[in-house]
């Protein structure tokens, strides 16, 4: 899976985001649903969930959570990936090798 995310420098603002899966052409829109910071004991460190739907065909396919924890640190950082339609979810780590790469926990 790669993962791309577009940000306005001037607006601090995601402006974008989408999806691919491998072995698909596909590209797959992402609509941030929601966004909270984890960072309850320690402020600051950046840990994060954030919510997106992936729209297929103008309905949601699935849904993206987004996770960082341990301060941003690679080992930290994981998707879990739920389809709308028969609710199986799919746990994805961040490889560390390139930043929008993903491979299957197993």
């Amino acid at each position: 899976m790669a993962f791309r995310r577009y940000v306005d420098q001037d607006l601090k603002k995601e402006v974008g985001a989408f999806v691919q899966h491998d072995g698909s052409t596909e590209i797959i829109p992402l609509v941030l649903a929601r966004h909270v910071s984890t960072d309850t004991d320690s402020p600051g460190l950046g840990n994060y969930e954030a919510t997106r739907t992936g729209i297929v065909g103008k309905k949601p396919a699935g849904e993206y959570t987004f996770v960082q924890t341990g301060a941003g640190n690679t080992q930290g950082k994981y998707v879990r990936y739920t389809n709308a339609k028969t609710g199986k979810a799919v746990v994805f780590q961040h490889t560390g090798d390139d930043d929008s790469s993903c491979k299957i926990m197993r």
